[in-house]
């Protein structure tokens, strides 16, 4: 009865979960920033930044090469340029910033915070494509391939969304969002069962999901 109960509640959950896909929450280096929202038109998934970059191992996709260091140093300053006015609201500005650095040093990082910045700007297409150009360069690592699963939620294309939160899954296991993600596009889809045991996941590795 106890374990019958705990699946309801899950479920209702979820329902809450899922009327809609508009409000995102970033994560920052591995912290969770939550919003409260009232409306029930909206669906809260976060999006997951950059891991803290080691920029002595930053390798530039120019060519094949590696980018000088001293090169690199300056390339760096779009980087946190770009970051800095997309914190600030100031998306068109920081795709700027974005662009200059991809252009001279194209990255994971890059592409992963200027698609990032069009998810903001609900421009799906261009994020698409720079969560793709990120998981090219690095298939290794989970944030481009949970970001891309959100804009493909956005963009009702479920399955899709459901096959790189699943990627992103295997890659790092631990991490509730991503199960909590892939439980919301499961929900949006109507596979309550398989939404409910991934809400489930991300509770046990995380009470703040409950």
């Amino acid at each position: 009865m106890a374990s019958n109960a705990i699946h309801i509640l899950i479920f209702i959950a979820g329902l809450a979960f899922g009327f809609a896909i508009s409000a995102l929450t970033l994560i920052h280096n591995n912290s969770k920033v939550k919003t409260n929202s009232t409306s029930k038109d909206k669906i809260e998934i976060p999006l997951v930044d950059n891991e803290e970059l080691d920029k002595k191992e930053t390798v530039c996709h120019i060519h094949s090469e590696t980018i000088e260091k001293r090169e690199l140093k300056f390339i760096e300053t779009f980087y946190s340029i770009g970051s800095s006015l997309a914190k600030a609201g100031d998306y068109q500005s920081a795709i700027e910033e974005f662009a200059k650095e991809i252009e001279k040093c194209p990255n994971y990082d890059a592409y992963n915070e200027r698609g990032i910045v069009f998810s903001k700007m609900e421009k799906y297409q261009e994020a698409t494509a720079d969560f793709t150009n990120a998981i090219a360069i690095d298939p290794l690592r989970s944030h481009a391939y949970n970001n891309r699963g959100i804009v493909f939620v956005k963009k009702k294309k479920y399955d899709l969304a459901i096959r790189d939160f699943s990627r992103a899954i295997q890659i790092n296991p631990n991490d509730p969002a991503l199960y909590s993600n892939r439980g919301g596009a499961y929900h949006e889809k109507g596979i309550y069962d398989l939404a409910t045991n991934d809400y489930s996941t991300a509770m046990k590795l995380d009470p703040e999901y409950a």
